[in-house]
This record gives structure tokens, C-alpha cells and sequence, in this order.
């Protein structure tokens, strides 16, 4: 799951680990995640707002599909999960 936060911090737990970092809008679908450790990836969200492909500085493409949080305070912007 990814989870990009109001204050511009994420959670990423893609991969085998929980990874964190900060995200910054490019444009309104585009995001650029810097993780702790100086790496990045670039998020692309579709325009539906269903899917999106995270892209680490490897290349190796990873296609999420998206579930939205509801609640009484958003504290979520988006959470994405890997398909399976």
C-alpha cells in the first residue's frame, strides 16, 4: 500500500519493507516521492483516479490500484494497493 499524507509525507509498503519519505504534486496526476534515504520514484495517477503506476529510480514500473479512505477528518489524500 502507498499512502501520501496531507502534510506531504508517504508510507510504502509495496515492497517488503516500510518505506517512507516526503511527496511533492508535479501537476495533478504526477508526484515525485523522495524516500529517507535520498532515492526517489515518480508516481502517475490515471485520470479516473482508479489506478496509477509507481516508477522507482530503477525503472521497474509497479501498477496500483486505489482505494479512498472515508472518515470524519480526511487524513488521507490516497492509498493505492498492488494488484495482484
Amino acid at each position: 500500500m502507498l499512502t501520501l499524507n496531507h502534510d506531504k509525507t508517504f508510507g510504502d509498503t509495496t515492497g517488503d519493507t516500510y518505506l517512507n519519505g516526503t511527496w511533492e504534486m508535479i501537476d495533478g496526476n504526477n508526484y515525485t516521492l523522495t524516500y529517507t534515504d535520498g532515492s526517489t520514484a515518480q508516481l502517475a495517477i490515471s485520470e479516473d483516479k482508479r489506478s496509477s503506476t509507481l516508477t522507482p529510480a530503477d525503472g521497474t514500473a509497479l501498477e496500483l490500484a486505489a482505494s479512498l479512505d472515508s472518515g470524519e477528518e480526511a487524513q488521507t489524500v490516497l492509498s493505492l494497493e498492488a494488484k495482484e
